[in-house]
Formats: structure tokens, sequence, C-alpha cells
């Protein structure tokens, strides 16, 4: 797909997963999405808390579903040359197993992992991280043999990670509250944008934290903030509270996760 294409596309994606009250990263979606854009073998979403980690593949390839990671290949886990770039750098941005240097992922170690990806033709992969940090990462990786990524791919690729920490940053504020208070609060006519705006207005965050947390300007938050008053037929920032606080005594409780990691 050609890139700027692409990114129109997917703009239009994201801006319909950020209307939607998603309590989970809808990762399945995207898979597909990604496929049909990058035209490769597989999409992975690969995640990892502490020492347990998991992959879910979209196609399986090779007799590998979703699931953990198994034991046996744990070792070459650690081996990948990607988890080898991303835990040496600590750096965010997407990048490609053609691209590690070999001073952070040895040969022996790019021939290991090659010989175990080469039979299902995925030994090429490139990585867009939309968590990392030490012990937790998030990340869709897209794999196809021979070839390595374009410069092009990459570019696209760094565009698509914002889009995806924007909407991740969403479903964890929403993740958060109970599954009766987003279904009122989509009732009360209230998009998913609106609803996490609001759940991070009942903690008290100004409108720049709120913008801040959710990947968004300051002046669209103050946006999202009117349109909530004007659906809630509330005057203002204290009244909106009080209908949230309302809510909660009613058993609906709006709550927001600590700040995610900086990315």
């Amino acid at each position: 797909m050609d890139g700027a294409v692409a990114a129109d596309h997917w703009l239009d994606v994201t801006a319909e997963l950020l209307q939607r009250p998603l309590t989970r990263f809808p990762h399945e979606l995207v898979q597909r999405e990604l496929r049909a854009t990058f035209e490769v073998r597989t999409v992975s979403w690969n995640w990892a808390d502490g020492s347990t980690m998991g992959f879910h593949l979209d196609p399986p390839v090779g007799g590998w579903g979703p699931g953990l990671v198994p034991l046996e290949h744990r070792f070459a886990y650690y081996r990948h040359p990607l988890i080898q770039w991303f835990g040496a750098t600590g750096d965010p941005r997407p990048q490609t197993v053609g691209r590690v240097p070999t001073q952070i992922s040895p040969d022996r170690d790019k021939a290991a992992v090659a010989e175990l990806l080469a039979p299902v033709g995925a030994e090429q992969q490139l990585s867009m991280p939309y968590v990392l940090q030490p012990g937790t990462h998030r990340a869709f990786v897209l794999a196809r043999s021979v070839d390595d990524f374009s410069d092009a791919d990459l570019v696209l690729a760094g565009r698509l990670q914002r889009l995806f920490q924007a909407v991740h940053a969403q479903v964890r504020v929403l993740g958060a509250m109970s599954m009766v208070s987003v279904e009122e609060l989509r009732r009360a006519g209230l998009t998913g944008r609106e609803a996490a705006v609001l759940a991070l207005a009942a903690q008290g965050l100004t409108t720049t934290a709120i913008a801040h947390r959710l990947g968004m300007a300051p002046g669209t938050a103050r946006k999202h903030l009117e349109h909530i008053y004007r659906k809630l037929g509330v005057s203002g920032r204290v009244a909106a509270v009080q209908v949230a606080a309302m809510l909660a005594a009613e058993g609906i409780v709006l709550e927001a996760e600590a700040p995610l990691p900086a990315l």
C-alpha cells in the first residue's frame, strides 16, 4: 500500500477506534490491518509482563497459535536480535532484524533465530513497540521472508506506532472503569474519547494533565470537555464531576491507572 494512502487509512482507523468505548486493546483488528498495509506473511502481537510472555499470530504459521512462549523457545527469545536491541538501547522506535548491529546481536544469535524462523517464512521482522519499559512490553511484529523492510516501511511504522500509543492510553483509562460505568457513559452519548477524559477529570487532573495522559493537545482536551458538558446537560467541570460522583455512588467507579511510562 502506498505510504500516503496507508497513513490516511490508518488515521481513519484510529479515529474510529478512539470513538469506541474500548476497554481492551483491539490487537486482532490492528493485526489484520497491518497485514494488508505491509503485505507480510504474518503479524504477531507480542507481550511480556515480568517473566511471563506471550504472542498472538495472525495468521498462525508453522502450527504456532496464540499462547505463552514455550519454555524450549525462551532461550531463542532472549537471543532474538530485536529483543537484544530494545534491551540494550531502550530506543522505542520501530526497528528491523536486519538493522540490528552485530555489536548488539552477534551473528551466531542472528543465525540461530533465523534457523528457527526461516521454515515458516518469518525470519525478516519489523517490531513496533507501543509499550516499552523494564519487564513489560507490548509490540506488533511484522514478519516476512528474505528481504529486509525498507526505510519507507520504518517511517510508516513510526507514524503508526504513535497512533497505537494513543489507543493504548485511552484503553488503559477505560479499562480501569467498571463495565457498568462505561455502558452508562455510552448511553449518555459519550464517545470512548470523552469517557476517558471524564474519568481523568473525575480524578482531579487538570486539562493539561488529561491531554498529556491521552496524547492529545490541551485545546483538544478542552473541546472534549465542552462536548461532555453539553451531552450531560451541565455547565462546567464541577457539575460534570458531580455526575461522575453520582454514578460512583450507584456503584459505578470512575478511576484512572498510574501514569503511562514514557515512550
